[in-house]
């Protein structure tokens, strides 16, 4: 249904652009041929003003502005709404009578002709850095068009779900990840033995998956998120569906499978908080295909971080990164990878994985990555940087050992309840540094880290995975009331995992 509507938005906005372009006679005459509109942002901007016309052109207009400046001028152009001529302080600039000239050929001559200037006028009055080179006339009717429609697409699509940000937001995190109804039987201190039975001490049935927890764990700091995963259409799809649209991630990207099941997590958790989980992708029957992935580039480009699990089939996985490595730098979000379930990096493209900002795994899973032993952090976390990752980052009870290229960050440790870190609490470790370093001025030093160690210490007070993910408020209240010393250093004898 997402699928749909996206190709319906894209196919509207293809129609609005010829000719003339957003004219009242125009959009009059597309709406009347074929309906214009299922796109929640123009929905709602043509219930505001009254009138269709109006409507669309705010809503384009609102959306335009959340795009990259090179695609701002070419929807600008292509689209005909005279954007910069409120720019212009009243004065028009010779060029944009050409600029927004009835015909679509001279919007696009006049485009490329003074590509720079109208760039800079798009970025108020400022050169783009890194330099956007003007494209050639096939380019710019091919490639950077399509780029641009479909970006403006998933803006006006968006902003799917109750709670939402206005529908016109383009997301600061995506989340290409898992997403499962989890069924978690909480057991007590006394394990049964086989042939035996015995009642658990409780019983919990709640949506999970490595990619939901994280974008919930972002959506709770307040940052505008969107989930790429696939779902199926029983009663499980659909309570995640309103799961995540009560905590305001955005949903247009989710793939339901018609007549299938979505995936299910048996977790068997101890009185200790440890747990053992035996999932059931239903792979062969729910999963993403190449259309899907296609559109992974678009919300790539305006995205500001990427959260990518590996509970994906190993070949999506390595498209993702193909994808992120393809974008030019300046388009490239920041990509923090969870590589669990563990995937040995041998299975996996090892030229895609320099497109990796962050690693974040446990002991276990780093282990398995590069097939070293979890009993030397210091030796795992360099054998993932000759990889060609940027960082990896390896938390375990309450601290994180950060590994870049320029050295070991280092951090100390919160208090982990019962002193065990869980996958949720390593979810909430990922949605902090998101938030973190989706600010302007973010780096990864170790105040983030701090912060972000404190998401997953606070994480720890619930046995909840995705219900327990902290807001901003909670994380500095949780900092508040301890009085660990950000400047305190970790030995490097304790670099060491304990036995």
């Amino acid at each position: 249904m997402s699928n749909d509507r996206l190709d319906g938005t894209i196919a509207r906005i293809r129609e609005l652009w010829a000719y003339e372009g957003v004219t009242q006679h125009h959009v009059e005459r597309v709406a009347n041929k074929r309906g214009l509109w299922t796109a929640p942002a123009v929905i709602e901007a043509v219930a505001r003003e009254g009138d269709e016309y109006r409507g669309t052109v705010a809503a384009l207009r609102t959306a335009v502005a959340t795009l990259s400046v090179r695609d701002r001028a070419v929807a600008d152009a292509a689209l005909n709404l005279a954007i910069l001529l409120e720019q212009d302080g009243g004065s028009v600039s010779p060029f944009l009578r050409k600029l927004y000239a009835d015909g679509l050929r001279t919007r696009r001559e006049t485009l490329r002709l003074h590509w720079n200037e109208i760039l800079r006028l798009h970025n108020g009055g400022h050169d783009v850095e890194p330099r956007v080179p003007e494209p050639s006339d096939s380019t710019l009717r091919g490639k950077v068009e399509k780029e641009m429609v479909a970006a403006l697409a998933f803006a006006l699509e968006g902003g799917i779900g109750a709670n939402s940000v206005t529908a016109a937001t383009t997301p600061d995190v995506l989340v290409l990840g898992g997403a499962v109804m989890d069924i978690v039987f909480r057991l007590p201190d006394t394990v049964p033995r086989p042939n035996t039975s015995v009642q658990v001490r409780d019983l919990v049935l709640h949506p999970g998956g490595k990619g939901l927890s994280q974008a919930v764990g972002a959506a709770r700091l307040d940052l505008a998120v969107s989930i790429l995963t696939a779902l199926g259409s029983d009663y499980f799809g659909d309570e995640i569906v309103k799961y995540l649209n009560k905590e305001g991630v955005r949903t247009a990207l989710v793939k339901r499978i018609q007549g299938t099941q979505s995936p299910i997590t048996g977790v068997l958790q101890y009185s200790d908080r440890t747990s053992v989980a035996l999932g059931w992708k239903n792979a062969e029957d729910v999963r993403l295909g190449e259309s899907d992935l296609a559109r992974l580039k678009d919300g790539l480009r305006i995205a500001k971080v990427l959260l990518l699990t590996f509970e994906l089939p190993q070949r999506t996985i390595n498209q993702a990164l193909e994808t992120i490595k393809g974008l030019r730098p300046h388009e490239r979000p920041l990509t923090i990878v969870t590589p669990a379930p563990p995937l040995p990096s041998d299975d996996l493209d090892r030229a895609l994985l320099p497109a990796i900002d962050i690693l974040v795994a446990n002991k276990w899973e780093a282990a398995q990555f590069v097939g070293g032993s979890e009993e030397d952090i210091d030796a795992l976390g360099a054998e993932i940087l000759k990889l060609g990752i940027r960082s990896v980052c390896i938390p375990t009870e309450g601290e994180c050992y950060t590994y870049t290229k320029d050295g070991i960050i280092s951090t100390p440790a919160w208090p982990i309840k019962q002193g065990h870190e869980s996958a949720g609490e390593r979810d909430a470790l990922c949605a902090a540094l998101a938030y973190r370093l989706s600010q302007e001025g973010g780096r990864l030093d170790q105040d983030t880290l701090l912060w972000a160690t404190a998401a997953m210490a606070r994480h720890s007070l619930s046995f909840q995975i995705a219900a327990a993910m902290p807001t901003v408020e909670e994380i500095d209240t949780f900092m508040s009331s301890h009085s660990v010393q950000p400047s305190v250093p970790i030995k490097r004898e304790n670099r060491k995992s304990p036995k």
